[in-house]
Order: C-alpha cells, then sequence, then structure tokens
C-alpha cells in the first residue's frame, strides 16, 4: 500500500479534527467584530485559488497559497490604514491621495495591469515569477468580488466610477465574517485541502536509497 492510500484511509478521523480547528478559527472571527477586511480578504482568496487547483487538476502548494493571499491584500494598497498599506506608507499614502479608497486599484484595469507587468517581470527579471501570476490575480480577484457584496460597492469598470454590489453585508460586520468562515470550512473539507497539500509535498521529497545494513526483510 503506498503512502498517499495510508492517508487516504486514516482521512476520516482527520476531517473531524480539521472541522474542529476551522470552527474554532469561524468561532475567532465571529468574535472581531472590527478590522477584519484582512482576516476575511485572505482566507477567501486564499479558497479561491483552492478551487481553482482542484478544478485544474495542479497541485495545492504553500506557494501559490500564499501568493494567492497577498493577491488578497494587494487592492487596500491604496488605503494607507489598511494591512498592506500600513507596511508600505510610502505607496499607501500618496496612492490614496490620488485616486481614494476603492478607486482603479478594485477595478478590472488593475487586474489586467497585473497580468501585463507579471509576465513582464517573469520576462525580464526572474522566471519564476511566472508562477505566481495566476494565484495572485485570483486572490486579487476574490479582494474585488469581496468587496463587491458590502454597501459601497467597486467601481468595476474603472475609470466608469459607477460602483456596483450584491449588498451581502456591511464591511467588518458579524455576517461577513461568518460567510467567509463557511466558505473556508465548506472548501476544505470537500476539497480535503489538507490531504492535497501533504500529498503534494510528500511528491516532492527525495528519495533517500536504503542501505543493506537499515534494509528489512520479511
Amino acid at each position: 500500500m503506498t503512502f498517499p492510500q495510508l492517508l487516504s484511509n486514516s482521512w476520516g478521523n482527520k476531517k473531524i479534527k480539521l472541522s474542529k480547528i476551522f470552527v474554532d478559527y469561524l468561532l475567532k472571527l465571529c468574535k472581531q467584530i472590527a478590522h477584519m477586511q484582512a482576516r476575511n480578504h485572505i482566507p477567501f482568496a486564499m479558497s479561491w485559488w483552492w478551487l481553482y487547483c482542484l478544478g485544474t487538476d495542479q497541485p495545492i502548494e504553500a506557494v501559490g497559497t500564499m501568493a494567492a493571499a497577498m493577491g488578497g491584500l494587494l487592492p487596500d494598497i491604496d488605503h494607507p490604514k489598511s494591512a498592506l498599506g500600513r507596511r508600505i506608507p510610502f505607496i499607501s499614502i500618496p496612492l490614496s491621495y490620488l485616486v481614494g479608497h476603492r478607486g482603479v486599484t478594485h477595478s478590472l484595469m488593475a487586474v489586467v495591469v497585473m497580468l501585463i507587468l507579471l509576465p513582464l517581470a517573469a520576462f525580464t527579471m526572474d522566471t519564476r515569477i511566472a508562477l505566481l501570476v495566476a494565484p495572485v490575480c485570483l486572490g486579487y480577484l476574490s479582494h474585488i468580488a469581496g468587496d463587491a457584496m458590502t454597501p459601497s460597492g467597486v467601481p468595476l469598470l474603472w475609470p466608469n466610477r459607477k460602483r456596483y454590489t450584491v449588498n451581502l453585508f456591511k464591511t467588518t460586520s458579524l455576517m461577513e465574517s461568518v460567510f467567509v468562515g463557511v466558505f473556508t470550512i465548506s472548501v476544505v473539507i470537500l476539497g480535503d485541502i489538507a490531504l492535497a497539500v501533504l500529498e503534494s509535498t510528500v511528491a516532492k521529497l527525495p528519495l533517500l536509497p536504503v542501505s543493506d545494513h537499515h534494509r528489512e526483510y520479511y
């Protein structure tokens, strides 16, 4: 029996434990009523990337997941008090002054710009950057989609300033956290995300030769 098969056989109990971990995570989210945008955008972006990997039969790896999480924070670079904006005020402050919050960075034009700049950077700097294009852009899109669920909406077709919204919940509200928590839990459990990450990690481990001294005979 192969190692992945052994993992699959014991996955039932692990699913229950994993469910408890994410339920605890959801409860913690629900207790934090204020300043929750980043805490919600990150798991939402990661979940989008995981769904993409499952749908395209790609391995779910840490690099892509973290890139998606970063992409989920990027649109708020136009806000000096956002999780990302506080870390790079030399960009967020002038950007906020020039375009305001939820302007061009929350539009499809920003995604198109990234689809141009990231491959260009990969071509001129490091080809490995090309691996980040899909997760970063998907994470970015997840942020725009998330903000479109709030009353303020997003200027999806900027420079047309019309804002689009489905108005499901208010920003930083309890409903926002519940929605993201349930969405993330569903993706993790139904998609067997933890097992997929473990299997892709094990598959990359080097195969070490077994010497006769350590070989077992049956």
